[in-house]
């Protein structure tokens, strides 16, 4: 008969560590791994390894990642923290238990923009960017319009593209006075209902 199969919990911190990035560059993900094996009269209480699966999400399909001896493990990922896990035990005679329960982690999405920025060439708060290091932003788009309705700013693309240096399309710099925003902002989350965002507000552009 084959093992039971494994509880599996899954942990990520690297969302509170993100923040205390300064240049705003991830390119490395740990998520922690551990099971605890599970007894039964109806199970083989022998086992010599665990095998671990992975998905992108929760309806696609399992992919055997690794094998191991032990009760923990850490995937390193290079795309982000989201995806789902299970574990299998094997015993000796290569029977393998049914999988473990599924846990899948998700991306810890940001994106805030700021109330105030001024473009006066000190080199301080010269540009409106989003605040605190967005997070898996997958596009932008986003409009500007001064308090007549005139279109001064207008941008569709990567996050790593938006900016507003406070001019208009022509090049000019705008005076100071409050000018108003709505941006569609596209996450790479799992969450149908997460995945976009519209945000609407002011910013103030000082001298």
């Amino acid at each position: 008969m084959a093992p039971c199969a494994p509880v599996l919990t899954v942990d990520n911190q690297d969302c509170a560590l993100m923040e205390k990035v300064s240049n705003c560059v991830y390119d490395k993900f740990t998520n922690n791994l551990s099971w605890k094996p599970v007894s039964s009269s109806t199970c083989d209480p022998i086992v010599t390894l665990y095998r671990i699966y992975y998905k992108a999400s929760p309806s696609g399909k399992f992919v055997k990642i690794d094998s191991t001896q032990n009760t923990f493990y850490q995937h390193i990922k290079t795309d982000g923290i989201r995806g789902c896990y299970a574990v299998s035990a094997v015993n000796i005679g290569k029977k393998e238990s049914q999988l473990s329960n599924l846990v899948c982690l998700e991306n810890c999405a940001n994106f805030e923009l700021p109330n105030l920025f001024s473009p006066n060439g000190d080199g301080l708060n010269d540009t409106w960017l989003p605040m605190r290091c967005p997070k898996f932003v997958s596009q932008v788009t986003c409009k500007i319009i001064d308090r007549y309705g005139q279109e001064v700013y207008d941008y569709s693309g990567s996050i790593n593209g938006f900016v507003w240096d406070g001019k208009n399309k022509s090049g000019k710099l705008m005076p100071a006075a409050t000018y108003f925003y709505e941006c569609q902002v596209d996450f790479d989350v799992l969450d149908e209902n997460q995945k976009r965002k519209v945000i609407k507000g002011w910013v103030e552009l000082v001298k």
